[in-house]
């Protein structure tokens, strides 16, 4: 795993699961990178951990794992970012405000905590000066998101499938329920999401969590072939060995759970709805034909 630093000089998404092809420009040329570039434009000052791979036929190019945004401490990348990132800021005006504040990082502290000033600046009105501060906000609040997610351990990878189901809602919906993810987004179950919710502070006591939990160990045991489970192991293999937590606050919940319908009790035995209903139908169809055969009927 390598680290390549620069700026981003290309950038092209080529797959609905944010798949980019860019173009780094580092202190050592110009690097071909491949793999999931989440909130990044043009301009960008970015660090990517990757690896460097030959592709039969585009060559060397390295594959990025990870990346993270910062705002370019060049002047080049900066009067770059400026033009490609800022309305109605050209290269020469970026320059103008470049060397009127003496540089990149003087030029950023003015946009972060005094950015008025940047009406010193023919052609800078003070309209100008409010949607450069919008544009530069918006970044910031993107680039801040991306570095929350990954601080709840969320790989690039999961972040994608994230934001291809949520868009724009994204954080808030993590925020309400992260063991949504395991509901509603591809390649996340409750193991995934359960290791994202622990990292953001939630409660192993959790409502959510405790559902999902059991949702799980449902699933598990189905997916092995079981038509049901019998309710006292269902709670203790959800208390133990995946929620972690006391069996009676597992019962309780599961009991909530089957009170609107999303677990069937027959008599120490609990199903999901989906196969309670298809084990009835099966149960009616055969009542039906054995009926049928009594009665002479074809």
């Amino acid at each position: 795993m390598e680290t390549l630093t620069g700026t981003l000089e290309q950038h092209r998404i080529v797959g609905d699961d944010f798949w980019s092809l860019a173009t780094l420009k580092t202190s050592d040329g110009q690097a071909p990178l491949v793999g999931k570039l989440l909130g990044v434009q043009v301009g960008d000052s970015i660090e990517v951990d990757g690896e460097w791979s030959t592709h039969a036929r585009f060559g060397k190019q390295f594959r990025v794992v990870c990346s993270r945004v910062t705002v370019p401490q060049t002047d080049n990348g900066t009067v770059l970012w400026i033009a490609s990132r800022l309305p109605n800021v050209g290269e020469t005006r970026a320059r103008a405000l470049l060397d009127h504040f003496g540089g990149a990082p003087a030029l950023w502290h003015c946009i972060e905590t005094d950015p008025q000033r940047l009406a010193e600046v023919d052609g800078v009105t003070v309209e100008r000066v409010a949607s450069i501060v919008d544009a530069y906000n918006a970044f910031r609040d993107e680039r801040d998101r991306m570095i929350r997610f990954r601080g709840w351990g969320m790989t690039e990878n999961q972040v994608a499938r994230m934001l291809i189901a949520w868009g724009d809602k994204a954080e808030a919906k993590l925020r309400a329920n992260p063991y949504a993810l395991a509901e509603v987004v591809d390649g996340f179950g409750f193991l995934r999401a359960d290791a994202i919710a622990q990292r953001m502070g939630i409660e192993k006591t959790n409502a959510a969590r405790i559902e999902c939990g059991l949702r799980h160990t449902m699933k598990e045991a189905t997916g092995s072939g079981h038509c049901y489970v019998p309710t006292g192991k269902l709670v203790s293999i959800a208390a133990e060995k995946v929620l972690r937590i006391d069996g009676d606050t597992v019962a309780l919940h599961l009991a909530i759970m089957k009170g609107r319908g999303e677990f069937v009790q027959h008599g120490k035995r609990t199903f999901t709805r989906a196969l309670n209903h298809h084990e009835q139908r099966c149960a009616d169809r055969i009542r039906a034909m054995l009926s049928q055969r009594k009665t002479g009927q074809p």
